[in-house]
Formats: C-alpha cells, sequence, structure tokens
C-alpha cells in the first residue's frame, strides 16, 4: 500500500468514522493517480534538467567553436595581409625588373650599334687583322695589335694608330653611361731598358698614352682608366711570332657603369 493512503484518510479516521469500500477505494484511486501525476512530473523535471544540461554543454561547445572560429578570422586576416604585402612586393620586384630589361635591352642595342659604327668605319684595318672589334657579354671590346699602334719597345703611338684610335674616339664619345678601360698587353719576351725595365712598365705606359690620345680626340677623362697588365693575360700561347703578336696589344673596353 502506498505510503500516502494513511494520511490521505486521516481525515477519515480522525472523525472516528467509518467510510464504505466504494468512498475507501476512490479515494486511494484518486492517491495514486496523484502520486502517479506527482512521478511523472518528477520524471519532467528530471528530463528538463537533463535538456538544460545538454543545452548548457551545446553552448559551452558552441562558445568554444566561436573563440576558435575568431582564432582562425584573426590568423586568416593575418595570412591575406601577408600575401596582400607579398604580392605588392612581387609586383614592385616585376616592374623593378621590367625596368632593368628595358634599360639592359636600350644598352645591348647602344653597345650593338657602336659596334656597327665601328666596323663600318675600320673595315680595312679588320681586313688586315690589324684589330678587333667583339661585342662581349654587353660590353665591346675593341683590340688593336702592337704593329699598327707602336714601333717595338716604344710607347709613341705612330699615325696609323692615330688614324685608328680617332675613329675610335668618334664613336664611344658619342656614348653616356658608360666607363672605357684601356689595357695595356705584351708577349712573354722580357724587355730590360733604362726607360721600361719590364713588360710592366711598357704596357702601363701603352695604355696611358692611348688614354692621352683619346682625351685630346675629345672622350671624356671622367669615363677613361688605364692599366698595364704585361704578358699575364694572353689571348693565344707564345709559342709563334704569330701568336706573340697577337698578345702585344691594346684593349680598350666599354663598359656600362655599375656593371664592373
Amino acid at each position: 500500500m502506498s505510503p500516502f493512503l494513511p494520511v490521505a484518510l486521516l481525515p477519515f479516521l480522525s472523525l472516528g468514522c467509518f467510510v464504505t469500500r466504494t468512498v475507501y477505494e476512490a479515494e486511494v484511486s484518486r492517491v495514486r493517480s496523484i502520486e502517479y501525476e506527482m512521478t511523472a512530473k518528477d520524471e519532467s523535471i528530471a528530463e528538463l534538467q537533463q535538456q538544460v544540461a545538454e543545452l548548457h554543454e551545446t553552448r559551452e561547445r558552441f562558445e568554444i567553436e566561436v573563440r576558435s572560429l575568431d582564432i582562425e578570422r584573426v590568423q586568416l586576416t593575418s595570412d591575406l595581409e601577408d600575401l596582400r604585402l607579398a604580392n605588392e612586393q612581387m609586383r614592385e620586384g616585376l616592374q623593378d625588373q621590367g625596368e632593368k630589361l628595358r634599360a639592359r635591352s636600350s644598352e645591348l642595342a647602344e653597345i650593338s650599334s657602336t659596334y656597327r659604327r665601328l666596323v663600318d668605319e675600320l673595315e680595312a684595318e679588320l681586313e688586315r687583322g690589324e684589330i678587333q672589334i667583339q661585342e662581349l657579354r654587353g660590353r665591346l671590346q675593341v683590340s688593336a695589335l702592337d704593329k699598327i699602334l707602336f714601333d717595338s719597345g716604344q710607347a709613341e703611338i705612330k699615325p696609323d694608330g692615330q688614324r685608328v684610335l680617332t675613329a675610335v674616339a668618334k664613336q664611344i664619345g658619342k656614348l653616356s653611361g658608360y666607363s672605357f678601360r684601356v689595357e695595356g698587353h705584351t708577349d712573354d719576351r722580357s724587355i730590360a731598358t733604362a726607360r721600361y725595365p719590364s713588360n710592366w712598365e711598357l704596357s702601363a705606359a701603352r695604355a696611358v698614352q692611348v688614354v692621352r690620345f683619346l682625351v685630346s680626340a675629345g672622350v671624356d677623362p671622367s669615363t677613361l682608366s688605364a692599366v698595364g697588365l704585361g704578358p699575364y693575360h694572353p689571348v693565344a700561347a707564345n709559342d709563334s711570332p704569330e701568336n706573340r703578336a697577337r698578345n702585344r696589344r691594346i684593349d680598350i673596353l666599354l663598359i656600362p657603369n655599375g656593371r664592373g
């Protein structure tokens, strides 16, 4: 029997009277119905409490996800800014590279044009093998053998050499943005005179004389330099008169400024 039944029947007992079985059973049924309702409500409350707990868990999970998304959003924003900066730097780099390529193309075109003019003007000397004109990786090199420029063991420029150097000066004097390095070379046969104790002095004196002549022919002296290299940069083995003649030379290198 339900523990609630005696309590529910106390009013009847306290009156000192007896109830009929029908009334008693009806009262018992009512009490049990109340018990069922209370049990059902307790179960509903428990279910609601469980749902509340689950909602709390869901809310906490959502809060964690929101915080994670905020962190991810901040990281993505940072990554996007890094990509924007990298793209800007790449664009600037490409523009700079394009400008350098255009400048380089202009340099090469100017060198090629000077080369063609020199070839046209010194065609006879080229055919006789007295000079050579070469384009070397964006540089122009004019090589004149010493036989057209100097007497043996001397540094004074001969008339034929002056004519060649005048033609060279006429063309390189038109250029801007270039330096001109004059290099003196000898073969491996030693020289020892009072004026030129070694090939170093002879090669340096010849280079200086060429520079002085180019200046007198109108080339800007601030663009010129002279160096004597003696016998240490041959273009051929010093094993025959012909090869030694090739090594005795003056090289004039046209170098775009900033390229060494």
